[in-house]
């Protein structure tokens, strides 16, 4: 079997620093490393999708199965399920988008995790173009 590749392409943005803390939770480390097969930085790389067919084939990742990391209950919280697809980004593998079931982004917004230190293994700023092959 074949393995479909969408291309999606967005410029870097700030984030709020929420994915420093969720990717800083054992729950997540630990289900990333299983599910990916690697130990993510602690921190997503934002990307803001601005042409039409790159926001198509975002809208097709809520439809694709993807990789389903399960909710998970604590004593005090439940945390969230997250879907991921495996990606490269400016050829720079691995890496993965994920779509966290709760999340404040618009779908024009990506996150990514990799377990380089994105930002300065591909020498990136905001407003910076990146390309994403996205794996199905």
């Amino acid at each position: 079997m074949r393995t479909k590749i969408l291309h999606i392409k967005g410029k870097v943005t700030a984030g709020l620093g929420e994915g420093r803390i969720f990717l800083s939770i054992p729950y997540y480390i630990e289900s990333f490393k299983k599910y990916l097969g690697f130990e993510p930085y602690a921190g997503t790389l934002n990307i803001v999708i601005y042409d039409r067919i790159s926001l198509e084939n975002r809208l097709i990742l809520d439809l694709a199965k993807g990789i389903i990391i399960p909710e998970h209950k604590e004593p005090n919280r439940v945390l969230g399920s997250v879907k991921a697809f495996p990606s490269s980004i400016n050829s720079i593998s691995p890496a993965a988008i994920v779509i966290p079931a709760r999340t404040t982004h618009p779908k024009s917004v990506i996150e990514i995790i990799s377990p380089y230190y994105l930002r300065e293994k591909l020498s990136l700023k905001d407003g910076d173009e990146v390309e994403i092959e996205v794996y199905l």
